[in-house]
């Protein structure tokens, strides 16, 4: 393969000999735990022969990164790659990896070539077109460590969220690589892929949606990798947040083709509804509805009287439970009050939270007043957690809207028993 040619991985490039879908939850468990500890073995990238042509190179290396080249030599473009060779596969070598000081500042030294890329190109054009010419030989390199062992995966998804091509500055959002998203996708979306990369992939999609300057068309891509994700069956709650902390970054209201759903608010609701989901979970979902992006087509009030329902059901869960101080239920009482109120001025003025999107809602509004004893309960531990449930059931009985369809490209929420 040629130097600069974009490898597009396939499942059977990343498969392992473990099945990672068992049919059951502690099969599901021990499977994943023995994925991370094979992949922990695997040997790194770095050869002596990168290092010794590096060594002879590194100072022209330095110099080129700084001063840019429009790719027409093949003297200098060699020099290139072989910094970057060293530079990206440093961080799979096995004897840097065990010394975490070492790792950090290999990560760093790399950071930093990228950060001060192109720096003496004064025209911006310029400096784009070497910047994109550099992450183009970057990324094979790059994807060559999603092949690799556990830490070599989680740098490899790490180095994808500094490949700027236009850095932002102040509020403006940077423009990422092109390939960059594919990748993240890609992670989530392979079978072989143990959850503990997935998990981290997650991450990279939640500060990837934050900080670039993304297309809807790229938003729903990812946002369909990360809701099948949460949806999955044995999913671990811990990965699940993370999946949904990244979806309420999705601001793209829905797909631009057919069948063109919302597809960051249909996971909140289909998870609020799933009762095989832990009630964390569902909670969660809750606060993902009031977040993400949407349109004049969602109808707010069906999404809104379904919050109640759950909080409901965590009420008579936290009833029952024998641990009442377990922080879990705090997150519940937080999870569920974010689901309508924003935490604070930038999110009052991005619209965050039902009550700030349809303020003018009757139901809305009364479902938001039915959870708030239950919400005062869960956060502090006190308080008549009896006359909670008892006016949060009646509300909830007495408000039920007839035609429970959230959006018209999705199937109204299912009732309950």
């Amino acid at each position: 393969m040629a130097a600069g040619t974009l490898l597009f991985l396939t499942s059977s490039a990343w498969a392992q000999d473990i099945d990672l879908r068992p049919d059951t939850k502690p099969a599901y468990d021990a499977a994943q735990k023995q994925a991370v500890m094979q992949l922990r073995k695997t040997d790194g990238l770095l050869t002596k022969e990168i290092l010794d042509k590096f060594t002879a190179k590194s100072r022209e290396y330095r110099d080129l990164v700084y001063r840019g080249t429009d790719g027409r030599n093949a003297a200098q473009l060699e020099v290139i790659r072989t910094g970057l060779a060293y530079k990206i596969f440093s961080l799979s070598d096995r004897a840097i990896q065990d010394d975490p000081r070492l790792l950090e500042n290999a990560f760093t030294s790399l950071d930093r070539d990228i950060s001060r890329a192109g720096g003496a190109l004064t025209n911006a054009d310029d400096k784009k077109r070497f910047r994109s010419l550099l992450f183009r030989e970057a990324f094979p390199m790059i994807e060559k460590l999603m092949e690799n062992n556990f830490i070599s995966r989680s740098m490899g998804l790490e180095l994808l969220l500094i490949l700027e091509v236009v850095p932002g500055r102040g509020n403006t959002r940077m423009e990422m690589f092109d390939e960059t998203h594919k990748v993240i996708v890609r992670v989530l979306n392979d079978p072989t892929q143990p959850d503990a990369v997935k998990l981290r992939a997650a991450n990279s999609a939640k500060r990837y949606l934050e900080r670039a300057d993304a297309i809807p068309q790229i938003e729903n891509e990812i946002a369909l990798a990360l809701a099948a994700e949460a949806k999955r069956k044995f999913v671990g709650v811990p990965y699940q947040n993370s999946l949904l902390l990244a979806l309420e970054h999705v601001s793209a209201p829905r797909q631009l083709v057919s069948p063109r759903q919302p597809v960051a608010l249909k996971v909140a609701v289909e998870l609020m509804t799933d009762k095989n989901q832990p009630i964390r979970t569902r909670c969660r979902a809750a606060r993902l509805a009031g977040r993400v992006g949407y349109d004049a087509q969602v109808d707010y009030e069906p999404v809104a009287w379904l919050v109640a329902d759950v909080a409901l059901e965590t009420s008579l869960l936290y009833a029952q439970s024998k641990n009442k101080k377990d922080v879990s239920w705090q997150l519940c009482g937080w999870y569920l009050y974010t689901g309508f109120m924003a935490e604070n001025r930038g999110e009052r003025q991005n619209k965050f939270g039902m009550l700030n999107r349809v303020p003018d809602s009757a139901v809305v509004k009364g479902s938001y007043q039915a959870i708030i004893p239950l919400v005062r309960v869960l956060l502090s531990g006190k308080g008549n957690l009896n006359a909670a449930v008892g006016s949060l059931n009646k509300w909830n009985q007495a408000n039920q809207p007839a035609d429970l369809e959230y959006d018209p490209s999705c199937p109204p929420i299912a009732k309950g028993p």
